[in-house]
């Protein structure tokens, strides 16, 4: 069965699912070449991973790959609704979707932000 791919014009990409079931993977329309290709391969291990860890592990793994991430970067520096890659919270078809990995990362940050200002003071 073909996966569905719909376009989009924010963010970068998403696997779309409803109860543990994937129904579609939305890309970014201006996404050409080799990038668009690393960015659907990225997604297409979400749509055949199982469970909330193995998607943890793609995205934490994703993250220091320093080359794609300066792809990235170049990308959303020049389409900015693309920085919404960035949100750790979605809305999709009216629901709030959380992006744990981001609000994972985020929630750190923050906790290590408090903690040194705790240590300074």
């Amino acid at each position: 069965m073909a996966i569905p791919i719909h376009s989009i014009d924010y963010g970068l990409g998403f696997t779309i699912s409803d109860n543990n079931k994937n129904l579609y993977i939305e890309l970014n329309k201006n996404l050409k070449g080799n990038f668009r290709k690393q960015v659907l391969a990225h997604e297409m291990l979400h749509w055949n991973s199982r469970g909330w860890l193995d998607n943890f592990k793609i995205d934490f793994f994703d993250t220091f790959n320093f080359k794609k991430q300066r792809q990235l970067n170049k990308f959303c520096r020049k389409h900015k609704r693309a920085y919404l890659c960035n949100s750790p919270f979605f809305i999709e078809n009216g629901k709030i979707i959380p992006n744990w990995y981001l609000v994972c990362v985020y929630g750190i940050s923050l906790i290590s932000l408090i903690t040194l200002g705790v240590i300074i003071l």
